[in-house]
């Protein structure tokens, strides 16, 4: 089933897969989900916030390595 919208934990784990490298129809087709949806995350149209909460995570799992 497509989905049409994303979670806020979701939101996060786009930020993340950004971080990694991942294009916009990579996250997107991932979640079977139109690639504005991801747009709309990255440029935070909807989520705001999950950039700031995804950057805290992405600094704890890197900070070690």
């Amino acid at each position: 089933m497509r989905k049409t919208q994303f979670t806020p934990e979701e939101a996060i784990d786009v930020w993340l897969r950004r971080f990694s490298g991942q294009y916009h129809h990579e996250i997107a087709a991932a979640y079977v989900i139109n690639w504005g949806r991801v747009s709309d995350v990255l440029t935070e149209k909807t989520h705001l916030g999950s950039n700031e909460a995804a950057l805290k995570i992405w600094k704890q799992r890197h900070q070690s390595a």
